[in-house]
């Protein structure tokens, strides 16, 4: 159905708003016959392969390898804009490391996605440079904050 301003998609066959698909200067309407999400899907498997050199299958027997969630924190849901893990892999090399949820891989990426950033932040960690507090010290909690801190280690 197209009422000039829904499409249907050829690939989920969902009546959607004209914003969800790509444009095609060749088409009649000037825009793809699938929409943008269904492109995505279908390029998935052809970019998994061309970026990182792993087919679907191999991807999803990996994330099962993982018990079905991020390699560093097992958080079962990817979050993020795509809604689905990303493929950790060494810049240098190429090689695929494992599968992360968005915060996981966002971290790593600020953490210089190497050794030596990951050594800072555990050495920052264990010896932060805040001002030392008597074990008995009450902390300052944040107007609002109903969580439980904890002074010292």
């Amino acid at each position: 159905m197209n009422n000039g301003t829904t499409k249907t998609c050829n690939g989920c066959k969902s009546d959607l708003d004209l914003s969800e698909f790509s444009r095609q200067h060749t088409s009649k309407d000037g825009l793809r016959t699938i929409c943008k999400t269904c492109l995505a899907e279908k390029a998935r498997p052809y970019l998994l392969k061309k970026r990182f050199g792993i087919t679907h299958a191999e991807y999803e027997t990996l994330l099962a390898e993982q018990g079905n969630g991020c390699a560093l924190c097992s958080a079962q849901e990817p979050g993020g804009r795509w809604d689905r893990f990303a493929v950790d892999h060494c810049h240098d090399t190429g090689r695929v490391r494992g599968l992360l949820c968005y915060s996981c891989n966002f971290a790593l990426g600020l953490l210089g996605d190497n050794e030596d950033g990951l050594a800072r932040a555990l050495a920052y960690v264990r010896n932060p440079v805040a001002i030392p507090q008597p074990r008995d010290a009450r902390p300052i909690m944040p107007r609002g904050w109903s969580g439980r801190a904890v002074v010292g280690t």
